[in-house]
């Protein structure tokens, strides 16, 4: 059984390298327009510190049932896991000997998607086959394109699931995998890279696209194929990583972590220790609202699972 998360204003105490410049010492970095005009205090935020002695815990989606996957780092090894909303923590071994897995997608069926690397080249843009792991914990793989490299990043109820591969001539490629195991192309307009992260059941798909001018900038295409493209901040890159039910998405940037409705607003996203700097890093988000991802303080990675504050009513008089 995991330990009760603690406070976010105090995680536990790890070795450091050096100590983290607190606020105030940290150099002010220039805001757009809606951060500055955004109200205070949006998010509450709990740590999830699934193993207490870890070094380092990356999570990295949640589903609508409150489950976690992520990994954590004791000594040199990351670690894969599953952590139930009850409580319970599943260590995921990799199904190979000599291999390693990365786990980045989660649907509401308990299945996971992400790459198995065939060896410790494949870390390294070697040998990556995608894969699915069955709620009943069995694994299928799977190559798209033909190819040696296949990523897959997330996957809905329905069973299609997003990633990346490169074709035999070693040309990136995203692609939309059916639930039949045909592996469709997808292209954001203009012919430029394109790289899912996130699929909803209604087949919505959020990403990052690279413009050849201005880098790396997030797109949203909608159930009707056309796409939208997303910079919450104009002056720096966007990672747009999980997106809902009702099409709320997260993400970052260089500034720091936003949460974008499906009506266009903005809301920055920032662990109150990561004030004045960009070290928030929101991964996934489920229909309920839970938000879930990483914060770093010195050379310390630490869990969180954050709220939007609700509006309290006003008392009655």
């Amino acid at each position: 059984m995991a330990r009760q998360a603690a406070t976010p204003e105090s995680p536990p105490k790890r070795p450091q390298q050096a100590p983290p410049q607190s606020p105030q010492e940290r150099p002010p970095t220039p805001q757009p327009p809606w951060r500055e005009a955004a109200p205070k205090n949006v998010f509450t935020f709990k740590l999830i510190d699934v193993v207490p002695v870890a070094k380092e815990t990356h999570l990295a989606a949640i589903n609508d049932a409150g489950d976690i996957i992520g990994t954590y780092r004791i000594t040199d090894r990351l670690q894969n896991f599953l952590y139930f909303a009850n409580g319970r923590l599943m260590n995921i071994e990799p199904p190979q000997p000599n291999t390693d897995i990365t786990m980045t997608g989660l649907n509401n069926k308990g299945e996971i998607v992400g790459a198995l690397g065939l060896s410790q080249a494949g870390r390294h843009g070697g040998f990556f086959r995608g894969f699915v792991r069955r709620a009943n914990e069995t694994f299928e793989f799977f190559d798209c394109f033909g190819s040696s490299y296949t990523r897959a990043s997330a996957i809905n109820d329905r069973g299609q699931i997003v990633g990346n591969a490169l074709d035999p001539t070693g040309v990136p490629k995203a692609f939309i995998r059916e639930p039949n195991g045909e592996c469709l192309s997808l292209e954001y307009p203009g012919g430029f890279t394109a790289l899912p992260a996130g699929i909803t059941n209604e087949g919505e798909i959020i990403g990052i696209w690279t413009d050849p001018k201005f880098g790396e900038r997030g797109f949203l295409r909608r159930k009707d194929k056309t796409f939208v493209s997303i910079q919450p901040d104009p002056n720096t890159y966007a990672h747009l990583k999980g997106i809902n039910a009702h099409g709320t998405i997260v993400g970052y940037t260089s500034i720091g972590g936003f949460l974008r409705k499906s009506d266009g607003t903005l809301l920055p996203l920032d662990h109150p220790q990561c004030a004045g700097s960009n070290c928030t890093f929101p991964m996934g988000v489920n229909k309920g609202g839970d938000i879930v991802g990483r914060f770093q303080v010195g050379s310390n990675v630490y869990g969180f699972r954050a709220t939007e504050a609700k509006r309290q009513k006003p008392a009655l008089e």
